[in-house]
């Protein structure tokens, strides 16, 4: 059934078009800049989610830094997502040949190892750097892939990001109608990249996070147990020079002679250890303002 289309998702769209128009001749840095400006500028100006930001930094590194360190770091993490929103509204117009030439990878290695295994792989990694251009760029550097998303409520926002992602190689594979997709896609010997550390409510697995408690989806380790494909975590930093660097870790593969629940609390643990590890090299990277311990493990009081 087609989906209505409101006047509001018209703005929005249109919004979205006229704000990605300057960005082709400003180029990737000129983009980066602005998104940076516009990041510090709606710290100040339009303050969403700022005092979340600042209780999670709190939360993971109170211990070690001050109130004030906290702040200039707050300020980053916003300069850092202001640059990646336009980088994304720069990436409806790129081609794959312009991903390659702003994206490395470091690892390729690992993932054609595990491509010649002939079991596809569970690309996971974390609201980190841009992880949209994570999976785009592995797709532009030859490697099939599968992305799962979120549908988008405005269908003229999802209908154009979806065009962008088929043209960079990438097949999209909706949540919900999820796993039979990703078994498929598993079986053709290709990759699927999940961004894995929404909190997952009641339902999760409750792995540490910077010695926190999180809940956290069970699927992907479920799908790797059952499956035998491996976990494979990897991150998206962002140089000084402005390209972008995807690093991917040895590869975690599920034993399938223990308990299903034991092999999923220590391949979720293990997949959260790595994404710490990558957040304390570049704390700005991670998006903060994201209520990542919205659930408590029964019993605990909830997060704020």
């Amino acid at each position: 059934m087609r989906e209505s289309v409101r006047w509001s998702h018209r703005v929005e769209d249109w919004g979205l078009r006229l704000l990605a128009l300057p960005l082709g001749p400003l180029g990737w840095r000129g983009t980066q800049r602005l998104g940076a400006f516009l990041g510090s500028a709606g710290y100040r100006l339009v303050p969403v989610r700022v005092s979340v930001a600042r209780a999670n930094l709190a939360r993971a590194f109170g211990d070690r830094l001050s109130a004030e360190e906290i702040e200039r770091l707050a300020r980053a993490t916003y300069r850092q997502w202001g640059t990646t929103f336009l980088e994304l509204a720069r990436f409806g117009a790129m081609n794959p040949d312009e991903v390659r030439s702003v994206v490395r990878i470091d690892g390729r290695e690992v993932l054609d190892a595990v491509r010649a295994e002939g079991r596809g792989a569970l690309l996971l990694t974390g609201h980190f750097g841009n992880f949209d251009l994570f999976g785009a760029a592995v797709a532009a550097h030859g490697y099939p892939l599968s992305v799962l998303v979120q549908r988008q409520s405005n269908p003229l926002v999802e209908s154009r990001l979806r065009a962008s992602r088929e043209r960079m190689g990438e097949r999209v594979i909706e949540r919900g109608a999820g796993v039979r997709e990703i078994l498929r896609a598993l079986r053709r010997n290709e990759f699927v990249a999940i961004v894995g550390d929404q909190d997952a409510g009641s339902a999760g697995v409750f792995v540490d996070f910077f010695g926190t408690a999180a809940s956290t989806a069970r699927g992907p380790a479920q799908i790797a147990y059952r499956s035998g494909a491996p976990i494979v975590f990897g991150a998206i930093e962002r140089g000084e020079d402005g390209a972008h660097v995807a690093r991917f870790e040895d590869p975690l593969r599920a034993n399938a002679d223990a308990p299903e629940e034991e092999e999923v609390l220590r391949l979720m643990s293990a997949v959260s250890r790595m994404l710490e590890e990558a957040i304390r090299r570049r704390p700005d990277h991670y998006f903060w303002p994201h209520r990542r311990w919205k659930t408590a493990p029964s019993g605990e009081r909830k997060a704020p």
